[in-house]
Order: structure tokens, then C-alpha cells, then sequence
């Protein structure tokens, strides 16, 4: 469902401080990033400081380059209002780390400052600022980072700790589920839990023990399997269990938050040896800037929860109404934003959102229908209402919607991969046939591409060592340019404390790219 798709597609917004800039900009591919006429020249007051639309344009305009430009992902109109939403969290942070920082006299260094203003003052023709407005920016960044820097002190990462986030085990498990929570379930489900392990210790499979008990569908028809593994991705008492295993043993069972987990080790490793003696101190970094991350976020929560915001913008309060669990009040917000701009269909989008969120199946169909009309073009709401009308048994309906978002979006390999499938259910083997084929011709084209490019990369080294050949013998070297701004940073030192990383080290694609990222959700 479009909803699921959305939350995932939520995790790579990565959560930055945007600048505030004093200009409008265009939108990717509409007629302005944030598009209503009725948007409120303050959309939002936290601690005193005002945050104006034309903040909020440009902050929403820089976190969808920075999706395109370390993930290759394409912000869709729908997704927009959510990264909207977290460009304005963003900008409220900001507000907040620099008014606590004046508060608790924070300064910085003139001539530091002075430095980072001239560093930047190519900032001012792009985003059509003043001096005073980029220094302004500048100061705030650099006191925001200087009161997380204290707050983040000084951490220490004992030996201990590094060799526990050494430690790797390859392991398979089975779950054994109570049915339902009283006792007497428990005790049935230990009594199983009990049996298995005496079988598998006995020499029984224990992939096939695991398909036949275990009660963990993400892994039961794969024999349990969890492969490789590090510590604190199994609850904490199963996983004190499981760390303790030689390779070939089996746990007793192990009284989870769902059930009993049975755990077997065929692998480990240990930290020991010439590898784990190369990565210890990255390790030991690595886990000092996690621990200090931490601190700055429980520090951050409470700074947030005392701060005094309000947001004006009727639309993004109801979002954060929907995030506090407000939802009957985000309903009614949503509608006045409605009232105010009934030619938007992506807040009737939203408001189907919430609608999904309370299991209220006919209104969400309604509002994406309504959306649908509004927006016949977008086929992501194609895509959707026509989902919609699958779930709801409207066979006609949703081959119609279906059709039209395979026609407007010819290029997207996730979407057509499903469509293929939802058209063999609704019994239409010609248009699943026809997907098929626009699945083939994706993967041709994407071939092609990955083969031409490879055919260029020796042709391009062989260029590129000749052209220094060139220069090493007839030039003298070049000198080190200075080092560029970082992205993620909007060319400032970045004072954000982050709630999540996503992990993410490549954005080369495994498969042929969708443009849209689309899936099922179901």
C-alpha cells in the first residue's frame, strides 16, 4: 500500500541541518517547491524566532537534491509533503541549538568566523542573501556545533565494548509462540520449546525443524536462517545465550518478548587475531562517535520537549498532530487546509493517510479518488487508487487505474513488476503479458547502459593515466585546491543531532532504477 511505501521510503530523508534562506525557488517539476497560494508568510514561531515560507522553500528544495544526490532518488509530488514536514523539523532544530547556545553564552571566535564567511561568500549570489544574512547563518552553525561538541564531551570506549561490536556469530533460530498470553500458553509453548531442542540435539535437521515449529515467518521457510550476525539484533537475553554457543551447539530455549527462541551456532568469530587487531580502532572511533551521538540525542529531547513552537501552517500542523497520535484533530486540520486550498489533491493524499491509520477503508479509497481526479497525471495516485479498488473487489475500476499508471510512468522496473502480478489476479493475462515485456525491455535497456559504461571505464583510465603522464613530465604539480563544502552540510558545519542513520555506504543500484522507488507495502 502506498502508505507502507511511504514510510520507507521516509527512512533515507536524511535528517540535517537545513540553512535558512531568504529566497523562493522553483519547484522540481511543478509550478513552486511548496505550490499553495494560502501558505502563511510564517509558517512557524519556535522560541520567539520566526521561520518564514521562503525558509521553508529552500530547506525542502535542499533536502530533495540531497536525496538525489546521495541516494539517485526521485522525490515524487506525493513524498513531497513529508519532506517538507522533516525540512521544517530541521529548521525548528536549528532555531532551537542557536538560541540555547546564546542563552548558555556560547561565542565564537571572530577571526573563525570571519574565515568561514569568506569561505562561503559564493553562497550569497547562489541564494540571493545579504553579508549580514550569510554571517548571520554562518554564527548560528558554528554556536549550534560548538554547544553539541561540549555536550558530546569526552568518550571513552573500553576494550571490552570493541571486541563485543567484533564478535559475529552465524546462527538460525526457531521461535516457539504462546497462543495467547496467559500463563498456561507460556508454559505449552516452553513444553514445544523443550521437545525441539532435545530433537535437534538428538541430530533431527534443524532447517527442517525449523520450517516445521518455529513460528517466525520472516524466517521459518529459510530454516531459520539469520546468517551472519552481530550483537543486540536478538533480544537481549537470547542473545547472551547465543554469543555463549560453540559452533554445532544448540541453546535451551530462551523466554523472548514473543516466545521461546532456540538458537544454533555454526559459525563464530572472535575477536582475536591479525583482522580484529587491524579494525580495533576504527571500531573504537566508530563506537565513541556512536556513544556520543547518543548523548547529544537524550540531551536534544529534553532541550526539544521545553522549547516554545508553534507551527501556523495548517497543513504541517496537522502532520505533527499525526505524529504526536492526534489523529481525530489531524483529520480536522487537514480539512480546514482543504478549505483554504481545494485545488491540492496531494493533501487529500494525506488525508487519506490518516484515514488509513484508523482502518477507515472507504474513506481512504474516497479521498484517493478525489486526489486521482485532481491529479490524472501522477502516477504514483494511479498506482494507488488502483490498489485501492483491487482490495475493495472493484475489478473494472482498478484496471483502468492500473493501465493508466503503467502508461504514465513507462520506465519505473518495481512498478511494472507488480502490475504484472496484479493484472494475472485480476485475470487480465494480456496486460500482464504486456508488463512483462515492458519489464524485459527495462532490464535490455539497463544492460546496456551497465555494459556501454563499463566498455568506457578502461578507454577513460587509459586517458586519464596518459593525461598525468603528460602533466607529471611536462608541469610541475598541481597544487591541493581547497576542500569543497560537504553536501549533506549546505556548505556549514552541520548541528544536528541525528536520530538514525540509515546505514547506506552506495548508491549504485543492484537493479535497473525505478525513478520512483514503488512498493507493494502489502
Amino acid at each position: 500500500m502506498f502508505f507502507n511505501r511511504l514510510r520507507k521510503q521516509m527512512k533515507w530523508i536524511i535528517s540535517v541541518i537545513v540553512v535558512t534562506f531568504a529566497v523562493g525557488l522553483a519547484y522540481v517539476g511543478g509550478a513552486g517547491l511548496i505550490g499553495r497560494a494560502s501558505r502563511p508568510t510564517t509558517v512557524a514561531i519556535a522560541n520567539g524566532h520566526k521561520i518564514s515560507f521562503a525558509d521553508l522553500q529552500v530547506a525542502t528544495k535542499r533536502m530533495v537534491d540531497l536525496q538525489s544526490m546521495y541516494y539517485g532518488v526521485n522525490v515524487t509530488p506525493a513524498l513531497l509533503p513529508e519532506v517538507q514536514y522533516q525540512a521544517l523539523q530541521d529548521l525548528i532544530n536549528q532555531v532551537i541549538l542557536a538560541d540555547t547556545a546564546r542563552k548558555q553564552k556560547v561565542t565564537v571566535d571572530k577571526k573563525q568566523l570571519d574565515q568561514e564567511v569568506a569561505n562561503q561568500e559564493y553562497l550569497m549570489a547562489e541564494y540571493n542573501w545579504t553579508k549580514r544574512e550569510l554571517r548571520r547563518n554562518v554564527e548560528d552553525q558554528l554556536l549550534a556545533q560548538k554547544l553539541l561538541d561540549s555536550v558530546k564531551g569526552d568518550v571513552k570506549v573500553s576494550d571490552a565494548d570493541v571486541a563485543r561490536a567484533y564478535e559475529r556469530i552465524t546462527a538460525s533460530q526457531i521461535v516457539i509462540k504462546p497462543k495467547g498470553q496467559s500463563q498456561a500458553g507460556w508454559d505449552v509453548a516452553l513444553k514445544l520449546a523443550q521437545d525441539v531442542v532435545k530433537k535437534a540435539r538428538g541430530g533431527e535437521n534443524f532447517a527442517t525443524l525449523a520450517k516445521t515449529y518455529s513460528d517466525d515467518e520472516a524466517t521459518k521457510m529459510g530454516g531459520g536462517l539469520l546468517g551472519e550476525i552481530g550483537h543486540d539484533k536478538l533480544p537481549a537475553a537470547v542473545d547472551t545465550a547465543a554469543f555463549a554457543l560453540k559452533p554445532g551447539q544448540v541453546t535451551d530455549p530462551v523466554k523472548g518478548p514473543d516466545g521461546y527462541y532456540i538458537i544454533q551456532v555454526t559459525k563464530r568469530v572472535d575477536a582475536s587475531g591479525p583482522d580484529f587487531e587491524k579494525q580495533k580502532e576504527q571500531l573504537r572511533q566508530q563506537l565513541a562517535d556512536q556513544k556520543g551521538q547518543d548523548r547529544i540525542n537524550q540531551w536534544f529531547a529534553q532541550i526539544r520537549a521545553a522549547a516554545d513552537v508553534k507551527i501556523l501552517d495548517t497543513a504541517l500542523a496537522a502532520r505533527d498532530l499525526v505524529s504526536q497520535g492526534r489523529l481525530d484533530e489531524a483529520i480536522a486540520q487537514y480539512k480546514k487546509a482543504i478549505e483554504k486550498d481545494p485545488s491540492d489533491p496531494y493533501l487529500h493524499v494525506q488525508l487519506g493517510q490518516v484515514y488509513q491509520i484508523q482502518g477507515q477503508k472507504n474513506l481512504v479509497l474516497s479521498e484517493f479518488e478525489t486526489a486521482a481526479g485532481m491529479a490524472p497525471n501522477d502516477a504514483e495516485i494511479q498506482y494507488t487508487v488502483g490498489s485501492l479498488y483491487k482490495d475493495a473487489g472493484k475489478k473494472e475500476q482498478a484496471i483502468a487505474a492500473l493501465s493508466k499508471a503503467s502508461e504514465l510512468d513507462p520506465n519505473n522496473f518495481q512498478m511494472h513488476l507488480q502490475l504484472a502480478q496484479w493484472f494475472k489476479d485480476l485475470g487480465r493475462d494480456d496486460l500482464a503479458k504486456k508488463e512483462d515485456a515492458t519489464v524485459s525491455e527495462i532490464l535490455k535497456s539497463y544492460q546496456q547502459q551497465q555494459q556501454a559504461q563499463q566498455a568506457q571505464q578502461p578507454a577513460q583510465s587509459q586517458s586519464q593515466s596518459q593525461s598525468q603522464s603528460q602533466t607529471q613530465t611536462s608541469s610541475p604539480a598541481p597544487k591541493a585546491s581547497p576542500a569543497q563544502p560537504q553536501a549533506q552540510s549546505s556548505g556549514q558545519p552541520s548541528a544536528q543531532p541525528q536520530v538514525e542513520s540509515t546505514g547506506r555506504t552506495s548508491t549504485q543500484p543492484s537493479t535497473p532504477p525505478s525513478g520512483q522507488a514503488k512498493t507493494t507495502g502489502q
